[in-house]
């Protein structure tokens, strides 16, 4: 449940939260977390690196404060703030 939240909020501290859970024991956990953080970034990045989630987040973070942020994009092509 608290996941399907942070996917809602889609923010920077969803992405934040979300960032350990990768490593979390529990694979839906981290199934989620994943879906979460590529949503959110748009980025391709593989579910088995967190290493490299936490390097991505570590050079974007300043961005979440921007107003196009978060760059996510649905179908439609739209972000979350569009919908």
């Amino acid at each position: 449940m608290g996941l399907k939240i942070l996917r809602q909020n889609a923010d920077a501290q969803a992405v934040a939260l979300s960032l350990p859970l990768l490593r979390d024991t529990n694979s839906l956990v981290r199934n989620r977390a994943f879906a979460l953080l590529r949503m959110v970034s748009g980025q391709d990045i593989p579910q088995n690196d967190p290493a490299k989630w936490e390097q991505w987040w570590a050079a974007n973070k300043a961005a979440s404060s921007s107003p196009s942020w978060p760059r996510c994009k649905g179908k439609a092509g739209r972000t979350m703030e569009e919908r």
